[in-house]
């Protein structure tokens, strides 16, 4: 073996070691974030031992780039992280896949704006909404932007903002539509995220007015999904080429999955002393039908797991690879990212259904798991529905109904 060789199998080696240790990082997380779980829910966002646990762990930098202090994970490695997040609480982990993505999204942008959000703070984290809810006016230098922006997941722990707005012509038509990178000192939170699933998210809306932001911290839309990105890098990382379409997509599932998880071990945990009311079954473990409803859910769910890894895999190996990923195949591994999410919601859901009246107390994490799963379900981009319907477009010949491909 020559000693090029030799210094790829190492450096394969320590990366594999390397992101073994971050999953079992996240592991060890687990017992604390269960045990604010609770808070989660009546702070409306993810408690701040969370937060500061999960960055001391090093987990918000697993996109970030190696010369800024990052890991720059393959999605393998990523979903994983977020899968063991969301097996302590599914608002935590969304909060978490979030900030760590959009953290991703921002290596896309020119190298200026790295250097902005990383280059005196590798710890830097980035909130965002990639919808089109403001109004970006060119200007010398840069955009004006003003908007406000629901469902902004993480934003109270936000450093900096990725915030789309659209660029309108003087006919009213959208021309462009661009993501702007914005210090947190130039957002307002809104007091609004009162809901009844994934309630730690921390997920309100966000407001600016009349921001200018400087050109170089700017991209557009299909640049952000890996069109000819800005940022020199992306020629030489794997996962700053993947296709960020189904990317997307597919962490938006994971917490849902962890949730999932953690639903068969809390169903198995309440089996302890259990009946059956008005049945002879004293034993609700010992019954046929709990039997079935508990294979049927974790088939369900090991069944999300197995696709989510495969879709994961199918992303990595085109971006290592460096080979173009088809709108039609983007649109498959969209619609199949989206399903790993419906299908834990029916597992979770069979689990809640077969738990008895107890599961219906707000100390039964089952019920809570039912309502994040639910909430995460009703997000657009992992929406099943739209997703497949783009799908069967495609493999029809028909264009996919919508920008993010």
């Amino acid at each position: 073996m020559n000693k090029i060789a030799k210094s790829v199998k190492a450096a394969e080696a320590f990366s594999i070691s390397e992101n073994a240790e971050l999953i079992a990082r996240a592991s060890a997380l687990v017992p604390l974030i269960r045990e604010h779980r609770a808070e989660a829910e009546k702070l409306r966002r993810a408690p701040p031992q969370c937060i500061e646990a999960i960055e001391q762990a090093g987990l918000f930098r697993i996109f970030v780039p190696r010369e800024y202090g990052g890991y720059e994970v393959d999605l393998r490695t990523a979903i994983d992280i977020y899968s063991e997040i969301g097996r302590g609480c599914a608002s935590t982990a969304w909060a978490h896949m979030i900030l760590a993505t959009i953290n991703l999204a921002v290596c896309l942008m020119s190298d200026q704006a790295q250097r902005d959000v990383f280059g005196e703070n590798p710890e830097a984290r980035v909130a965002g909404v990639f919808v089109p809810r403001g109004k970006a006016t060119p200007v010398e230098g840069g955009y004006k932007l003003s908007g406000t922006w629901p469902f902004c997941s993480g934003c109270h722990y936000g450093d900096w903002f990725a915030l789309m707005g659209a660029v309108i012509n003087e006919k009213g038509e959208v021309v462009d539509e661009i993501v702007h990178l914005i210090p947190a000192k130039d957002v307002e939170i809104l007091d609004d995220w009162y809901v009844t699933g994934l309630r730690g998210s921390g997920s309100n809306s966000v407001r600016v007015k009349e921001i200018f932001i400087p050109q170089h911290r700017t991209v557009k839309a299909p640049q952000l999904l890996g069109y000819d990105p800005p940022a020199t890098h992306c020629t030489n990382t794997p996962i700053y080429r993947s296709a960020m379409g189904p990317l997307l997509t597919l962490v938006l599932a994971i917490p849902a999955l962890g949730a999932a998880r953690s639903a068969i071990e809390e169903f198995k945990a309440r089996m302890s002393g259990r009946s059956i009311p008005y049945t002879f079954y004293t034993k609700q473990s010992e019954a046929a039908v709990t039997h079935l409803r508990l294979g049927e859910a974790a088939t369900k769910i090991e069944t999300a797991e197995a696709l989510a890894r495969h879709v994961a895999y199918e992303i990595d190996q085109s971006a290592e690879r460096n080979e173009p990923v088809s709108v039609e195949a983007r649109m498959r591994l969209k619609a199949q990212a989206s399903y790993v999410s419906r299908l834990c919601l029916e597992g979770v859901e069979t689990l809640y259904l077969s738990g008895g009246g107890s599961a219906i107390s707000e100390t039964s994490p089952i019920q809570r798991i039912s309502r994040d799963l639910h909430a995460a379900n009703l997000h657009g981009l992992i929406c099943f529905d739209t997703n497949t319907e783009a799908y069967g477009r495609t493999m029809l010949g028909l264009q996919p109904n919508t920008f993010m491909v």
